[in-house]
């Protein structure tokens, strides 16, 4: 009993200090307000004329009013005033269709930016990269940065609501400005303060006074709430809090039970009652109300709206919650309310094995022994957005200030995905099933085999490949029976029973690509299988960028007509016709916001898939991984500093005009590659001959693009690669 007690003593302690400290801080930080008032009244009094405070008191009005709108928007944004106004936020932002392969999270006109993500594609096998629009706190930590963005929007927006001095004119006064606004802006613990050099001479009757620096306060920590918001993206980054309650709210809403989610693991022995489910009824009205309801679970230790475990009732929902607590230093989040959200958002969701749609477990039946086994063992591969929100009900004397941004969860084949994992290994490390009852170790009847496996590239023999035997199902995929057999040796050798069937033999070694091939082994019989496997090469990427250019009239008389692309035509006070032709010798180089997408796909039968994505950006370096074989290439050209199209009346009684057109970011060109087209081949000659592959686009020139009829070339892609794909095959140098 006195141990009972005193644990209750301590937990009285404790709440205690906590409710101080927390009144002590609301206590101080609204001291720190009010007396930074009232200094700031005292010393305008002092230092300013008194007919001349009414002029300096206006700007000052203004500059809280607008740097207040931006600091609300910086909030809204994931610490953006705008993020698609790349020159005020200093950034550029992709905007896809799908929500998890886009730089910001969008609802409906409210885009808010990931400040940890999954950059590549969701189906990224390898080269998987992660990113984080999070913008730096301080200007002198370089652009994005908030303050850089306040001082950008003071700066455009202080005009607007100056509006040349008019209501001060109507009172007596002449203002007249001698420069340009400089704002400067610095985030304290408790306040932004605001420093403005505007130089202005100012006058009523017979007075005239100099105005040129201005101060502003706001009441507002942004400065706190970034830290919070900062650390909370750390410890995701480090702990996978996302991923780890996902990943437990999954075991606890799956079950052998078609309105449940499908199990990660589990086994029944009644094929009677085999059950399925549909992919897409599963994400729609299983999985999304299920992180609708329990995403809003999660929440970090010391915020105020911190929920005890005793209000939960449901026992599968307080299990889930005592999980869902986020390794977090208290301190940082006293005072602020923390809220995470999923609001049915679009998703990334595969669930394997599956037949298309249709989830169903493995099944093996004997008849001879009466035998019957499901196995239900399901890999999900799932990436959702979370959008996290902090609120300081203190900020702006009490109005209250709220700072969102978003967080991407990522799982691949039941695993949490990060920065240093491989997709292709995740895979490969999920067993999707465990050995069946043809695989136990009394079923390996057949005699010794003898697998010896090789170097394609060096003919040498290659230790430590993992070696797999496993029975096609009616499709000549692996069924449900999947074995282990063992590893090869030194020699490339391994020596062996198998079970005896008409089976896959398969051969995984990481740095090389996976092989299958049929093997059919009898009972007592001996045989061999000889087997040589591609080591995947690694090579840096570059691009060549040829060119379109627009020619008109006389112009085009020199150009082949086989080089001829696209014809438009434009009439102003006399018809002419203009053509974009391809110039195969003139070249251009990435532009310091442009980006090429490279996707790749082995084509060549086998019993894997290989797929390699690469982005390209000015002067990045990076790699791709390669083995020999037929490829599917489909280059992308996004040509980052946009384009822009005046509008245009239409030369014809009742058509009316074109309006004008501004494009932050286009495709202007690419490259394909495939069955159409015709496949590049590479060869292992080819790929010893060079540590550098280089793609080619056909890319239009964007400074020609002056005309609503010259968007045709964004869909030209295809039509060009047909045409000219002796001038698209890549080279390795």
């Amino acid at each position: 009993m006195k141990d009972k007690r005193g644990q209750i003593t301590v937990f009285i302690v404790i709440g205690v200090i906590l409710v101080l400290s927390l009144s002590a801080m609301i206590f101080f930080r609204s001291q720190s307000i009010e007396e930074k008032g009232e200094e700031e009244v005292a010393r305008a009094a002092q230092e300013i004329p008194y007919n001349m405070q009414r002029v300096n008191q206006f700007v000052k009005n203004c500059a809280e009013d607008v740097a207040k709108e931006g600091i609300r928007a910086i909030g809204a944004h994931g610490g953006y005033i705008d993020p698609l106004d790349a020159e005020l936020s200093g950034t550029i932002m992709r905007i896809g269709e799908a929500q998890t392969e886009s730089d910001a999270l969008k609802m409906g006109e409210l885009v808010v930016p990931y400040w940890n993500h999954l950059r590549s594609p969701n189906e990224c096998i390898s080269n998987c990269n992660f990113d984080s629009k999070m913008p730096n706190l301080y200007k002198s930590e370089g652009e994005p940065s908030i303050e850089g963005q306040i001082d950008r929007y003071l700066q455009r927006e202080l005009p607007n609501c100056i509006d040349n001095f008019t209501e001060l004119r109507e009172l007596g006064f002449e203002v007249l400005s001698e420069g340009n606004i400089e704002s400067s802006t610095l985030f304290s613990i408790a306040d932004a303060s605001i420093t403005l050099q505007y130089p202005l001479q100012v006058a009523k009757g017979d007075e005239r006074y100099d105005l040129n620096e201005f101060t502003v306060d706001v009441p507002v920590s942004v400065k706190q709430v970034y830290d919070l918001a900062k650390e909370l993206t750390k410890v995701e980054q480090e702990d996978n809090y996302l991923e780890k309650h996902t990943l437990n709210t999954i075991a606890a809403f799956s079950q052998v039970n078609a309105d449940k989610l499908p199990p990660m693991a589990s086994t029944d022995f009644d094929c009677d009652k085999r059950v399925t489910w549909v992919r897409s009824d599963v994400e729609e009205n299983k999985l999304k109300p299920v992180l609708l309801s329990h995403t809003s679970l999660l929440q970090p230790f010391g915020v105020s709206n911190y929920r005890s475990y005793d209000e939960i009732t449901d026992p599968t929902t307080r299990g889930i919650l005592t999980q869902a607590l986020i390794p977090f230093n208290g301190s940082v989040s006293a005072g602020f309310d923390v809220d995470f959200d999923y609001l049915g958002w679009p998703v990334y969701l595969q669930i394997t094995p599956n037949t298309g749609e249709i989830i169903e477990p493995m099944t093996a039946e004997a008849s001879v022994f009466d035998f019957c086994v499901n196995q239900y063992k399901f890999a999900y591969d799932l990436s959702y957005p979370v959008l996290v929100t902090i609120r300081d009900p203190l900020a702006f004397a009490g109005e209250g200030y709220n700072f969102n941004f978003a967080l991407e969860t990522n799982i691949r084949a039941n695993e949490i995905l990060t920065q240093n994992s491989t997709i292709q290994e995740l895979r490969q490390e999920f067993n999707y099933y465990d050995d069946g009852f043809l695989c136990n170790t009394n079923q390996r009847t057949s005699g010794n085999v003898t697998v010896m496996i090789d170097d394609t590239r060096t003919d040498l023999p290659v230790e430590g490949v993992r070696v797999k035997f496993c029975v096609p199902d009616g499709d000549g995929a692996c069924g449900f029976d999947s074995c282990f057999m063992g590893l090869t040796g030194g020699d490339g050798k391994l020596t062996t029973e198998f079970p005896s069937a008409d089976g896959i033999v398969l051969f995984t070694k990481e740095g090389y690509y996976d092989f299958a091939g049929a093997l059919a082994t009898r009972p007592g019989e001996e045989t061999s299988y000889n087997a040589s496997i591609h080591p995947i090469r690694e090579k840096t990427v570059d691009v060549q960028l040829l060119l379109m250019k627009e020619k008109c009239n006389e112009e085009m008389s020199f150009v082949s007509s086989s080089n001829k692309v696209a014809e438009v035509v434009d009439v102003v006070e006399e018809e002419v016709t203009c053509m974009w032709e391809f110039m195969p010798s003139q070249t251009t180089t990435l532009g310091d916001e442009d980006e090429v997408i490279i996707n790749l796909e082995r084509v060549t039968p086998s019993y894997s898939t290989f797929l390699s994505t690469v982005r390209l950006e000015k002067g990045s370096a990076e790699t791709v991984k390669l083995i020999p074989g037929d490829y599917s290439v489909n280059v992308m050209y996004l040509n980052g500093d946009g384009i822009s199209i005046p509008e245009r009346d239409l030369d014809c009684d009742g058509c009316g005009g074109l309006d004008a057109i501004e494009i932050d970011s286009i495709v202007l060109g690419g490259a394909t590659l495939n069955n159409e087209t015709g496949y590049w081949t590479l060869t292992q000659e080819e790929l010893d001959s060079g540590n550098n592959v280089v793609f080619k686009a056909i890319v239009a020139d964007a400074t020609q693009i002056d005309k609503h009829e010259d968007l045709i070339i964004s869909g030209l892609v295809e039509n060009t690669s047909m045409k000219f794909t002796e001038h698209i095959i890549p080279e390795i140098r």
